[in-house]
């Protein structure tokens, strides 16, 4: 058997490069996520394709992982920033091998972006935000 694994994250494209091989708008019937490790801030899941956000704005991604595998994740740096990472693991003992991975952002410049997730090889998530 001959098994490969590949590593990295998917790279920021725009709308002049070539399409990902993978749908680039996927959802997966998921739990409900882990609780939010940062308060008073919007929040949202990988059920949710556009997020808008304020310049200055802080907001949470939520993409449910295994505990052993973290998320790749890939935006552009010129509208948001992403501020932190960390991974909630869920207390039901039927789900103690997962968790969510939340990721912090603060959007940075007006204008429309795309924030890209992806879980080794079988799953892409894009996120559109746009900034006002």
């Amino acid at each position: 058997m001959l098994l490969v694994m590949l590593s990295g994250s998917v790279g920021c494209r725009n709308s002049t490069t070539a399409p990902s091989m993978f749908p680039p708008f996927t959802t997966r019937n998921v739990p409900l996520p882990a609780p939010v490790p940062w308060s008073n801030i919007p929040t949202y899941t990988e059920q949710t394709y556009e997020i808008h956000a304020k310049v200055g704005e802080e907001f949470a991604i939520g993409m449910f992982a295994t505990m052993q595998i973290n998320f790749g994740e890939s935006n552009d740096q010129s509208f948001i920033n992403e501020e932190d990472d960390q991974m909630v693991p869920y207390q039901h003992s039927s789900l103690n091998m997962y968790g969510t991975e939340w990721f912090m952002f603060k959007a940075i410049k007006k204008g429309v972006t795309e924030i890209y997730f992806n879980y080794p090889i079988e799953y892409t998530k894009v996120f559109k935000i746009s900034i006002n």
